[in-house]
């Protein structure tokens, strides 16, 4: 799969939109059934882990970040859900491939 101008555009609003979901419903997650804290931090499984492991990693608007710490948030979830787009794509792909015609 290469990446066209499309794919990339994709790409980066998807990471925008699903970011900002993962946010979103970790902060309702906190208040409300912890199933839907443990989808939004799918969503923001880099950084969570990275958290975890005390790399100071701020996730926007759940924490005062700098810039720095933005742009690590941003470039952790571009690759993260450039790795999950591609894993659908192979398994996908392999799938139709294998598939008597």
């Amino acid at each position: 799969m290469t990446l066209t101008p499309f794919r990339i555009v994709l790409l980066l609003v998807s990471t925008l939109v699903f970011s900002i979901l993962g946010v979103a419903l970790i902060a309702i997650g906190v208040h409300g059934p912890q199933a839907v804290a443990i989808i939004g931090g799918f969503f923001l499984l880099p950084s969570i882990i990275l958290t975890r492991l005390g790399v100071p990693v701020g996730i926007p608007f759940l924490h005062a970040t700098s810039f720095l710490s933005m742009i690590v948030f941003a470039v952790l979830q571009i690759a993260y859900y450039y790795g999950l787009l591609q894993l659908i794509y192979f398994a996908t792909g392999t799938r139709r491939r294998k598939a008597p015609a």
